[in-house]
């Protein structure tokens, strides 16, 4: 079994079509960390308006921020 297991791992590894996976593992990672940049914005931009809503909504009720 593990002598199987070895000869598949071996034969995968000095394959050429083994590179793109590198490649499609890279370019994976890329869009996962353009996603979470923009998330972080998207989330930056959500807060403040959320905050500013709630001030003005604050403000009309007579609160004081």
């Amino acid at each position: 079994m593990f002598r199987s297991l070895y000869q598949f791992i071996w034969k995968r590894l000095r394959e050429e079509e083994g590179a793109t996976m590198v490649e499609y593992a890279l370019v994976l990672a890329l869009v996962v960390i353009v996603c979470v940049i923009a998330v972080g914005f998207v989330g930056q931009g959500t807060l403040g308006l959320f905050n500013q809503q709630g001030d003005l909504l604050g403000n009309s009720l007579g609160g004081t921020t």
